[in-house]
């Protein structure tokens, strides 16, 4: 059980949000400068994900 989850049918780079954790599919954040796709799941304090 996740508290947000996207609809399969909007075919979203956003997954799903857990308390602890983030869920992306070849998401490209578009105020990163460089060429990057964030993909699978990672703590919500992870580096992974501190640009977002």
């Amino acid at each position: 059980p996740y508290w947000i989850q996207s609809y399969q049918e909007t075919f979203s780079a956003f997954k799903h949000m857990g308390l602890w954790e983030y869920c992306f599919e070849n998401f490209r954040y578009p105020y990163y400068q460089f060429d990057k796709l964030f993909d699978g799941c990672h703590h919500v304090f992870s580096g992974e994900f501190h640009v977002i």
